[in-house]
């Protein structure tokens, strides 16, 4: 049995398309220069593709080609197909006349395998495939994937023009400016509080809910380095847009509570007194005090395993 450039280009073509689109048409000279593949090879093959409606092609400048489909409605059995490729363990091509016209005793054992193979790359979806491309840790979190800490964003293992990192970076900001009110939304709802108090009950407190005191930012740090300094530098990245987010919550006495403070005196031309502010602050000052100390606990006591 042999799996044929066509099959394996296909494949790859697709995976750097979904990896790669962002929204936007990729052209096939972008895939040909970072997978080594002919342009006109890619021609012939993204036009099997969109004949069986797994891309779509856009005309006029800034055109290329997009994924048709959802991600993990495409499997790599029907890209493989779509560029009629086949595969077939049997030596008879399933025609079972291999012997003098007979099938040969070994047809049941390929016959088998080609099944087991079909169902693999059916079960394997273009979603799949993607998933695994990440230099970050990855883990499950309802359903979905996300990064090493359980709330920054996953991110691809891509090679990068000065344009299109510039464009990435952008949105990967945006991304984990949007994990970072997440995180502080899961951070401080009731129900991760009462989990968080079963610290001092000697429970078990998952990672991804969990805050961090600079003790655990150096265990996570450290751990995170082994496999790259770019995910620890990802890592810092993201800790400074989520203090500067926490920063800007609306609450005293953080600096977005300050403006929103001073917003609502300047509309209405009235102070307001410093006591009624006093019960909003010791509220906020007492939760950002239990964090704390139990960041410090968790980190001295459970550290903190990516």
């Amino acid at each position: 049995m042999k799996l044929t450039t066509k099959g394996r280009f296909a494949v790859t073509a697709m995976l750097d398309l979904a990896l790669n689109e962002k929204g936007m048409p990729i052209k096939l000279a972008e895939i040909s220069q970072r997978q080594s593949i002919s342009l006109s090879y890619l021609e012939q093959l993204f036009g099997k593709l969109r004949k069986q409606g797994l891309v779509k092609s856009v005309r006029g400048p800034g055109g290329g080609y997009c994924i048709a489909k959802k991600h993990d409605n495409i499997s790599i059995k029907n890209i493989i197909s779509s560029v009629d490729e086949q595969i077939d363990a049997t030596q008879c091509g399933g025609k079972e006349n291999c012997n003098e016209g007979h099938q040969c005793i070994t047809h049941d054992l390929w016959t088998n395998l080609n099944s087991k193979i079909l169902d693999y790359l059916e079960s394997t979806t273009l979603d799949n495939l993607i998933k695994t491309q990440t230099t970050l840790e990855t883990r499950v979190i309802n359903s979905e994937y996300v990064g090493y800490l359980g709330v920054t964003p996953a991110i691809p293992n891509e090679k990068l023009g000065a344009i299109s990192a510039f464009k990435d970076t952008t949105l990967l900001e945006a991304h984990m400016t949007l994990a970072a009110v997440d995180g502080i939304i899961t951070l401080f709802s009731p129900g991760n509080i009462k989990t968080l108090l079963g610290t001092y009950a000697f429970k078990t407190i998952p990672d991804e809910i969990r805050p961090l005191s600079p003790i655990g930012l150096a265990q996570a740090g450290s751990q995170i380095a082994e496999d790259s300094y770019i995910n620890l530098f990802s890592l810092l990245a993201f800790v400074n847009i989520f203090l500067a987010v926490f920063n800007a919550l609306p609450l005293i006495p953080l600096d977005g509570g300050r403006v929103v403070l001073a917003l609502v005196e300047g509309a209405t031309g009235k102070k307001i007194p410093d006591s009624k502010l006093y019960p909003i602050a010791v509220l906020v000052v007492g939760i950002f005090i239990f964090l704390g100390v139990t960041a410090f606990y968790l980190d001295i006591t459970q550290p903190i395993q990516l």
